[in-house]
């Protein structure tokens, strides 16, 4: 009787995974054109990933699935062998209008044009009852040559939602000029990639938000410079269609307040002793070299101690300088001639 029992046992324990990726099977086809073709599946961390291939729109599909909860997470489409414009034709209404013309019944929360390896595209995220999108644009075709689609209904208990983070990212920034924000996967669990321009657009802060936990985390300050060669900046977006109610307003009266990253709305620190700041490590960074022009400037870790980065140029050479972020002493200087 005992033999018996636990073979019961081990046949419902052995059947229960078979089970949900059944259920898991049959739950994607919802999602999958019918003409799709299943090159490969494969089961990674308990998530189910499927890979198809779209003749008709020449396009990858993957969608990402978890058999414990029956919930689709994600459906990436990406165009083959499309990766982004030489030059920026295209404005960036055009960009989001091929987007809306794919999803009709989206609204643009926030677009910006970004460059891969001098490959120009444009990244805009929407928004509609179901998911929250992000997708990608070639500036110089209009091709929208990636999607992908974050399922609101996978997001579990407690998780903030794509609206939830937008308000949480202007409440610690309340003086942003600009914010561009939009969610991804981190080893399954979902995260928000963001950016905000602070100090009147003269600084940038680059972060990810947890949605789990709620958290502000690797967050790094920049100075923006016309010398610079970083990221283009994202502007702020309204809605291409009347009436969206998810696009990310500017805050230009709510007073300044910290956020739970440490940093305040100036772009100055409030953590424990208090830093100096981007704008005095700017300042004590060109009174050391005797003035010049500010490329670039990071917060960054080390050893435990909190440093600004700082490289700067003036007169035929490039400077690199580590500063104090607490006290303002220069640990570092590097100067070195310009090829």
């Amino acid at each position: 009787m005992k033999k018996m029992l636990c073979l019961v046992a081990l046949l419902c324990l052995t059947a229960f995974p078979a089970l949900a990726q059944q259920t898991a099977d049959a739950l994607v086809q919802a999602y999958v054109p019918a003409n799709a073709q299943l090159p490969s599946q494969e089961k990674d961390d308990g998530l189910m990933e499927y890979d198809y291939w779209l003749a008709d729109s020449r396009e990858f599909l993957e969608i990402l699935a978890d058999p414990a909860t029956g919930q689709v997470i994600r459906a990436e489409y990406e165009l083959r062998n499309d990766e982004g414009g030489t030059s920026v034709t295209i404005s960036e209404a055009d960009a989001q209008a091929q987007v809306l013309a794919l999803y009709p019944e989206a609204s643009i929360a926030c677009s910006k044009i970004d460059t891969d390896d001098r490959r120009y595209h444009y990244e805009i995220v929407f928004t509609t009852a179901e998911y929250t999108g992000v997708a990608e644009v070639n500036a110089a075709t209009g091709a929208v040559m990636k999607r992908e689609l974050y399922y609101a209904a996978a997001l579990g208990a407690g998780e903030l939602t794509f609206q939830a983070a937008q308000e949480k990212v202007l409440a610690n920034w309340p003086d942003s000029t600009s914010v561009f924000l939009a969610p991804e996967l981190d080893d399954g669990r979902t995260v928000y990639e963001g950016e905000v321009l602070v100090n009147g657009g003269a600084t940038r802060i680059t972060f990810e938000l947890d949605a789990s936990s709620q958290d502000f985390r690797d967050y790094r300050e920049t100075a923006v410079s016309t010398a610079a060669t970083s990221m283009p900046t994202a502007e702020p977006t309204s809605a291409a269609r009347s009436g969206a109610g998810t696009v990310l307003p500017e805050a230009t009266s709510a007073p300044a307040s910290t956020g739970s990253n440490g940093l305040n709305a100036g772009g100055t620190s409030t953590l424990e002793g208090g830093l100096i700041g981007t704008a005095r490590a700017m300042e004590i960074a060109q009174q050391e070299i005797g003035g010049g022009e500010i490329t670039s400037i990071k917060l960054e870790r080390e050893h435990g101690k909190q440093l600004y980065e700082v490289e700067a140029f003036y007169n035929g050479y490039e400077y690199e300088l580590e500063i104090d972020a607490e006290t303002g002493e220069i640990i570092k200087w590097e100067r070195e001639r310009e090829d």
